[in-house]
């Protein structure tokens, strides 16, 4: 399928986060690891690619705008010199950087001969360099592979041939694995110049559970995997610890590789203890808890989320100076008997990479921290030893990482974004730990900024100006829907909401054009739902907005979306596939009808959840519905009978007093995430739908019937989210939010 030609995708603002300008603080998106090189950093971000970052606060540069997988766990430097670099990918894929083009950095190639399919996503990788060896720590097990030769292009790469290691004494049948790193059992040679095999040890940390394993490849060229031994303090056995124990992070000194540590969480995702090796991973003690100048012990102040945050490093030059990275971040210079907690404006929280960078060997160097706000440099010798400046984050001033949230919820937190219909160019979206970020975009973009905190949610522009957002975590959770003007610089007003109302991440939408007024007035701005009810903001003489409760759909089931284009109906979606018509001044609730095709006639059909729903007029509107389902008996001459269930995602049309699927010619039965109605008199666009999957924009001109892609311009796969359309005299912009690439936009006139 060709891309609509009209429609061309260009990124709305390449800025990051500003944190603090006068100290050059910034945040981006969510990092997962970094290698440095002398033209700057390589990142590893977690939904947005691979980006090549130089120092100083440069232009980032996407390496994998063409990759259909841009969801990067790890980074590691292969056999091949500085410009040979492996990518570990969720779903088993890994890529390398193509040494037979003249810029490998910007070609990469998958692996030949790829991961089996339950290996899952992948983890952590090492490479054993004089052995030319492979290890990748996934989801669904330990495997390991020859880096075959054929550097160039001819003859072709031969193909990996990727074995399993055996892991005895598992917890589970298949375990899975968090974290791999290099030992050794003595210390004759450094962890890089590491080629005996009968020296080498390999350590690995479970996934969720099972603790630390060790192993080796035995006379037969089989890696094989036993679960290490802890040790109290006294030398009694704790190994028996592990049954608590969730996932683990390991890391070895390159300089004494006999020297290992590992970060352990409780199986909730707290963290249990720091443990140390000296013998190459075969056995740990249990290290200290006692952080200096501080009220609690390090398990206290790390934070949780050990499947998420969880990473520790140790100095190549220096086997007692330890980082260790959860939703804090912590060093110790005594091997591990006490702590710091490290805090800095530059930065953020849920930490996920720690890189030592290369350094003079009469310093102690960089570390490089990977987290939720992107990527920072921490120098060590002025960190110890001040004054100096120790931390440095405008490597994220121009990545275009942010990964804006979705309209639904059900695999990430739930987010919008919003558009200013008044002043040209100032857009919200709702963020991964990043907040509700707003910025302006002409006439040139200025920097987003963090307005509230934590994970931001609902954003919105009503037609009156007034900017509407609330959040799921931060210092304004809880509340309906907060307004502020327009100036990005003004301060956030609360907006009072009815005081029965039990609040959970609740949302809303603007009115598209508001004329309806209350009993007292009144002009309608907005609408939003808490569970089952409906409540309206007005605005009043006074330029003062409140709440209203209009109506409520019925008991036990929740809304999941709202439309209303002149404000006096109120098109209401659920999450299980109900459509509602709320009169506003009446207060009365209609339930209209959906029309859901069956595959059979025997066929039991079940709503999916209705995450969006737009409207051209108060009688002509489109919603999505995500996850329909049909079910229905056949039977099978071999199997007997087998009970068949169908999922599709459609797009709604209303048909008077009724909702109808529409024939969706085009779009491809898979999520979706935004749905905009866009009508432009006398323009390339006059009347269209548009909507978003995960990878791709669909443009529809016949109301749903047929679409086509309208992607030119967007990466390969961008993780779409929200679309919302602004118009005003002189230009008009659709605005596409992704989770992992911040916001684009499309000229419409």
């Amino acid at each position: 399928m060709s891309d609509d030609p009209t429609i061309h995708w260009t990124l709305a603002n390449f800025f990051g986060i500003l944190v603090d300008e006068v100290q050059d603080a910034w945040f981006s998106g969510h990092v997962n690891d970094v290698l440095e090189f002398d033209a700057g950093l390589l990142v590893a971000t977690d939904t947005g690619g691979v980006w090549l970052v130089p120092d100083g606060g440069g232009p980032g540069l996407p390496l994998s705008n063409e990759w259909s997988n841009p969801d990067i766990n790890c980074l590691v430097l292969g056999p091949h010199g500085p410009r040979h670099v492996f990518a570990g990918c969720r779903e088993g894929i890994i890529r390398e950087t193509d040494l037979s083009e003249l810029a490998p950095f910007f070609q990469w190639r998958e692996v030949v001969d790829p991961l089996p399919a339950d290996a899952g996503d992948v983890k952590r990788i090492v490479i054993i360099r004089n052995l030319r060896r492979i290890v990748a720590a996934c989801s669904g097990g330990l495997y390991w592979a020859t880096i075959p030769p054929g550097d160039g292009p001819t003859p072709p790469r031969t193909k990996y041939d990727w074995r399993q290691a055996t892991v005895e004494r598992a917890e589970t049948t298949r375990q899975g694995f968090w974290d791999v790193a290099i030992g050794a059992i003595n210390n004759h040679e450094t962890r890089s110049n590491l080629e005996d095999r009968t020296v080498i040890t390999i350590v690995a940390g479970g996934l969720g559970e099972g603790g630390i394993y060790v192993g080796q490849w035995d006379e037969s060229g089989d890696l094989v995997m036993r679960r290490a031994t802890i040790h109290n303090d006294d030398g009694t056995d704790a190994t028996g610890l592990y049954v608590l124990m969730g996932s683990c992070s390991v890391a070895s000194c390159e300089s004494r590789p006999t020297t290992l540590y590992a970060g352990c969480a409780w199986k909730l995702g707290r963290l249990f203890r720091v443990l140390g090796s000296k013998d190459g991973g075969r056995s740990w003690g249990i290290l200290g808890q006692h952080v200096v100048d501080a009220d609690y012990d390090l398990s206290d102040l790390a934070g949780d989320q050990g499947d998420y945050n969880n990473c520790i490093a140790v100095a190549p030059k220096n086997p007692g100076l330890v980082l260790l990275g959860w939703v804090s971040l912590f060093l110790t210079i005594d091997g591990g008997s006490t702590w710091r907690l490290v805090k800095d404006r530059h930065l953020h929280s849920d930490v996920h990479a720690l890189r030592f960078g290369a350094h003079d060997p009469d310093t102690i160097g960089n570390v490089f921290i990977g987290s939720d706000g992107g990527v920072a440099r921490m120098n060590l010798d002025n960190f110890l030893n001040p004054p100096g400046s120790a931390f440095q984050s405008n490597y994220n001033r121009q990545l275009p990482t942010l990964q804006c949230l979705e309209t639904r919820a059900e695999e990430r937190y739930f987010g919008t974004l919003g558009a200013s219909k008044s002043i040209p160019g100032i857009i919200a979206t709702g963020t991964q730990d990043n907040g509700n970020l707003r910025c302006l975009l002409g006439p040139s973009p200025t920097p987003w900024v963090d307005i509230d905190g934590g994970d931001g949610a609902w954003n919105a522009f009503t037609a009156s100006g007034t900017y509407l957002h609330n959040t799921l975590y931060g210092p304004v959770a809880g509340t309906l829907l907060n307004a502020a003007a327009e100036d990005i610089s003004s301060v956030v007003i609360p907006v009072a909401v009815p005081s029965s109302t039990a609040l959970y991440q609740p949302f809303g939408e603007t009115v598209s054009h508001p004329t309806f007024h209350n009993a007292a007035g009144h002009r309608i701005q907005a609408v939003g739902a808490v569970k089952n009810e409906i409540f309206a903001l007005y605005l009043d003489e006074s330029n003062a907005l409140y709440w209203n409760a209009v109506g409520s759909i019925p008991s036990g089931q929740v809304i999941a979306s709202l439309a209303s284009f002149h404000g006096g109906t109120i098109f209401v979606g659920t999450q299980t596939g109900e459509m509602y018509a709320v009169d506003t001044r009446l207060g009365t609730t209609l339930a209209l009808p959906v029309e859901l095709p069956k595959p059979v006639p025997s066929a039991k059909v079940t709503g999916g959840y209705i995450n969006r729903i737009v409207a051209f007029s108060e009688s002509d509107a489109f919603a999505l519905m995500n996850g329909a389902t049909a079910s229905y008996v056949t039977f099978s001459p071999k199997k007997g009978m087998v009970t068949t269930k169908v999922s599709s995602f459609v797009v709604l049309k209303l048909d008077v007093l009724k909702w109808i699927v529409t024939p969706g010619f085009g779009l491809m039965n898979e999520r979706m995430l935004g749905l905009e109605a866009v009508a432009l008199p006398q323009s390339r666009v006059p009347r269209a739908l548009f909507v978003s999957t995960d990878d791709r924009v669909y443009i529809s001109r016949d109301d749903g019937a047929t679409w086509q892609r309208a992607s030119l311009g967007l990466p390969r796969f961008p993780h779409c989210a929200d679309l919302r359309f602004v118009s005003f005299a002189t230009e008009a912009h659709l605005y596409l939010s992704t989770f992992g690439r911040s916001v684009w936009m499309a000229k419409l006139r």
